[in-house]
């Protein structure tokens, strides 16, 4: 069983860190807890990221969340700091918890091969892995060293039931809740036969002992969160995660929802369709047997679907991230719970068969043998279905999942020509120099302690703007790096709010841009961005979509005559991702009419896009900034439009080019008119190419 675990571990950090190296994780939250680990370990400052705040977040409390565990990783991490390390053991904690699940699954289920059964359920189940695809979070600690409480509970060996609760409950102050209400619901028997008996109310010594060190932890864990998080309080905060319920922190929503009931339809109505979806999955990775699992573990899971589906936060109910922690230790005990009380009905089946005699017929014993197993059989049977069938469905490795969390690449790692260029924009930064940078490649510039993050997901203390954020971070820093085409809101609101105006223009490859303080060279890495369009691609209007007459990019599209002049034909493009520069439109076209003249005008036009943050006081009192797109009326850019003329029955064919300026904010769309009732058009292809930046 501990090779599987290393094997799967180690299956799971290559993979992590291939999505690293292909440019496919994130600031929030690869980058900030990198950030985190090297300060500490290089000996910088104590849990330091510049994230969040202008003053950066760092202590005891980091990113909003009590980690404590994390001083027990930073040795191994500074054994090879960097982000595949904190990936790696990211891995090896989810793969450790397959080792109490044997335990647990051994002791109830009595058998080696039902207990390496459930090991293997537990390393393929998806929601074992939805936690490793996304990034690097604290809750990934908790999975093992809980599932080794259940365990340590049934050998009754209370030190190292200690141990794992005490690691469990360090990983992340919100694991606390939800270990206490699994203790609670333990000692209910207990309190019952105190009711009845008027005695025995301590007999259950190590629950209740689980239950105090649980309680007191999480009264400690709140109170740290609390008075120490830059966002003014744990499991929500700042953050408006129930408003229909008026609820501003988890601990919050259920008393808000019995004072409240008629809130809850319509809290439940929000992303409804998702919210079912996930759930559906949950349970169905475990071939819903956690449903007949004892209370004790399956409450839990409940508390925690109930608050995700009462939520406005659409990452709680996404797959692919990291909020299956709070499910999978407490449904893989119940899982393994299920099993056994099936496996016990078995026997029971078994003892109350007929007795044949030794000269009964062989198929008559077998028959009655395998009429006696047929529940526990039934609910593996079940279980293995719901495994196979949610990978298949609902793994990120498909190259289109159910239900997928929006920010996280789905499918297999692909290194692309455009990470190819952003790694050498990348080389020209110094290993120790300030930079800013986007969110999408902060992860890799995220081992210094003078690298910031374009804030777009921050939460800031009153008086604080995103302007100011980013002068700060600015004046600090020689670099900065902005990717408009995987990272375009970060890099457009870095445009809008920061003052460029001491950097010059280092490099502009594939739309990865970076600036260099005090730089008037030339360009040091140089490739134009590119865009090419099918005819049949764009958004016909008064014209078909033509396979018939296809390029190799794609179907043409074709307009027939007959229509009034001004008639819109096609509309292309639409980009909202294209970096500042000069640039050409190329439209290939045919144009045919009897009559000769003017047929066809081509122009471009920009719907200017502007960010707004906005600050407003929720509960806590701190200030959540977010973003309000405020788009400006369309406008057409110089040089529009271009005009295609005719002689009489002698048809064109060819490129019709517009040059235009773009500032990097807005979108860029281009039109077709048709501008005589008798001209037949044809456009094969639009092509937009970066003259320079």
């Amino acid at each position: 069983m501990l090779g599987a675990a290393v094997a799967y571990a180690s299956f799971l950090g290559e993979l992590c860190t291939l999505k690293y190296q292909d440019f496919l994780t994130f600031a929030y939250d690869l980058g900030n807890y990198n950030q985190i680990f090297w300060t500490t370990a290089e000996g910088h400052q104590f849990f330091f990221t510049t994230a969040n705040s202008v003053q950066g977040s760092h202590g005891w409390v980091v990113l909003g969340h009590f980690s404590p565990i994390f001083v027990l990783l930073v040795p191994l991490y500074a054994i090879a700091p960097g982000p595949p390390a904190l990936l790696f053991l990211q891995a090896g904690a989810l793969a450790a918890g397959a080792l109490p699940t044997f335990g647990l699954a051994q002791r109830l289920l009595r058998s080696d091969r039902w207990a390496l059964g459930m090991a293997a359920v537990y390393l393929a189940t998806p929601l074992t892995f939805w936690p490793a695809w996304y990034d690097f979070h604290p809750e990934v600690f908790m999975v093992a060293p809980i599932l080794g409480v259940f365990y340590f509970l049934e050998l009754k060996r209370p030190v190292p039931l200690l141990v794992c609760l005490v690691l469990g409950l360090m990983s992340v102050e919100t694991a606390a809740p939800f270990v206490l209400a699994f203790f609670a619901i333990a000692l209910v028997p207990s309190g019952w036969e105190w009711l009845r008996r008027r005695g025995g109310l301590f007999d259950d010594r190590l629950h209740w002992l689980g239950f105090l060190v649980t309680g007191a932890y999480l009264v400690l864990s709140f109170e740290v969160a609390v008075h120490n998080s830059v966002l003014g309080a744990t499991f929500g905060g700042a953050f408006d995660y129930w408003p229909q319920l008026g609820a501003a922190t988890a601990y919050q929503v259920y008393p808000m929802a019995l004072l409240h009931p008629g809130a809850i339809l319509p809290a439940l109505s929000i992303f409804g369709e998702q919210k079912a979806v996930y759930v559906l999955l949950a349970l169905g990775s475990l071939g819903f047997l956690p449903l007949l699992g004892p209370w004790k573990y399956t409450v839990p899971g409940y508390l925690w679907i109930g608050l995700i589906v009462l939520s406005a936060n659409a990452d709680f109910f996404y797959t692919g991230d990291m909020y299956a922690c709070y499910l999978l230790p407490f449904f893989i005990a119940a899982t393994v719970a299920a099993l056994a009380r099936a496996r016990k009905w078995s026997e029971r089946r078994a003892e109350r068969a007929p007795k044949e005699a030794p000269s009964a017929e062989r198929a008559l014993r077998v028959h009655h043998r395998w009429r006696a197993s047929a529940p526990a059989l039934g609910l593996l049977t079940l279980l293995l279905t719901g495994v196979v069938v949610t990978n298949v469905i609902a793994s990120p490795l498909a190259s289109q999942p159910i239900d997928l969390f929006w920010a996280t690449p789905s499918g297999w790692p692909d290194f692309t020509a455009h990470d190819a260029w952003t790694a050498k924009v990348l080389a020209l930064v110094p290993s120790n120099a300030g930079i800013v940078c986007d969110g999408k490649d902060f992860s890799m510039v995220s081992d210094r302690a003078n690298a910031w993050v374009t804030p777009w997901a921050a939460a800031l203390v009153k008086g604080q703007t995103l302007a100011g954020l980013l002068d700060n971070a600015i004046n600090r820093s020689t670099y900065i790096l902005l990717d408009w085409r995987l990272a375009y809101q970060d890099s457009a609101l870095t445009l809008q709010y920061g003052n460029f105006s001491d950097f010059g223009l280092l490099a502009a490859a594939d739309g990865t841009y970076l600036w260099e303080r005090g730089y008037s060279g030339p360009l040091q890495v140089w490739d134009p961005w590119t865009m090419a369009l099918a005819g049949g691609d764009t958004n016909a209007g008064d014209a078909v979509v033509d396979p018939g007459n296809a390029t190799a990019l794609g179907p043409s599209l074709y307009h027939a005559p007959g229509t009034s002049n001004g008639t819109l034909l096609w509309t292309g493009l639409g980009v909202r991702n294209l970096p500042p520069g000069n640039y050409s439109l190329r439209a290939w076209v045919s144009v045919s009419s009897p009559q000769p003249g003017t047929q066809l005008a081509i122009s471009t036009a920009v719907t200017p896009i502007y960010y707004q943050a906005v600050a407003r006081t929720n509960y806590t009192g701190v200030g959540k900034f977010y973003f309000v797109v405020v788009p400006s009326p369309s406008s057409y850019l110089p040089g529009s439009p271009a005009v295609v003329s005719t002689s009489e029955g002698v048809p064109t064919t060819g490129n019709v080019t517009l040059v235009f300026s773009w500032n990097g904010l807005g979108i860029l769309t281009n039109y077709g008119w048709a501008l005589s009732p008798s001209s037949s058009v044809r456009l094969y292809s639009l092509t937009l190419q970066q003259l320079s930046p």
